[in-house]
């Protein structure tokens, strides 16, 4: 729901856009698609153009799945990551900030998404409910990010999906 609506709004940008998940999700998103229908950002689908390759790096990652899947995704795309990759963590839950930072040596934003209810129907097209833009808060404790937190925060807003930084040092 929520990857499928950032990746359908990212897909209006200039940036090269990678989907991956398990490996059923990653055929599946590369024959059919990610699709979104919503009446206040119209239907969409994009269908990437590239499969994600081992020599490939990653500039940003959105983290949307669910949290028990985190650690071993992960750890199957860790070859991906840079030192400087920054993630941005949409997941509910304890634990994973620290898993992110420390573990696998992230850029670390946080943030949470709320005025969205967003399904996927049996077809796996996101059904994006409200007739609205969700408001997505981020923020990080780490305070030689506040350049890539800008970065993310005018990404966002340019994509349509309302940002704003939230201050919170206990992060």
């Amino acid at each position: 729901g929520v990857g499928s609506l950032i990746t359908t709004r990212l897909s209006t940008t200039i940036n090269q856009i990678f989907c991956f998940g398990s490996r059923n999700s990653n055929k599946y998103i590369f024959e059919k698609g990610v699709s979104i229908k919503s009446n206040y950002y119209g239907n969409t689908k994009y269908i990437p153009s590239q499969i994600i390759q081992e020599e490939d790096k990653l500039d940003l990652i959105f983290i949307t799945l669910k949290g028990y899947r985190l650690f071993s995704a992960l750890e199957h795309y860790r070859s991906l990551f840079t030192k400087n990759t920054i993630v941005v963590s949409l997941l509910n839950g304890l634990g994973h900030r620290e898993l992110l930072r420390q573990k696998l040596g992230l850029k670390l934003i946080v943030g949470t998404i709320g005025s969205l209810e967003i399904s996927l129907d049996k077809n796996r097209i996101a059904i994006h409910k409200t007739n609205h833009s969700p408001t997505i808060e981020i923020a990080t404790a780490e305070n030689n990010l506040k350049e890539d937190l800008e970065f993310v925060n005018d990404l966002l807003n340019k994509i349509s999906l309302k940002s704003k930084i939230f201050e919170n040092e206990d992060l």
